[in-house]
């Protein structure tokens, strides 16, 4: 039987644009670091446009970050 490709959706909780890792929430998840285009001036408020998934990394790589 042939692999049927499959769509999942996600539902993003916010985005950082700076590496702060102090500032990334202390909650279970993963987080996708993207290079984006950040839209200051979209309304009602501000966006970004993702361009290209660089990784997709577990919150422990971030522990004494």
């Amino acid at each position: 039987m042939a692999d049927v490709p499959k769509t999942i959706t996600l539902a993003f909780d916010g985005y950082w644009r700076e590496p702060k890792m102090s500032s990334l929430p202390a909650e279970a998840g993963i987080y996708c670091v993207y290079t984006c285009t950040y839209n200051a001036d979209a309304k009602p408020k501000p966006t970004v446009s993702i361009a290209k998934l660089v990784y997709i990394v577990s919150p422990e790589a971030f522990e004494g970050a």
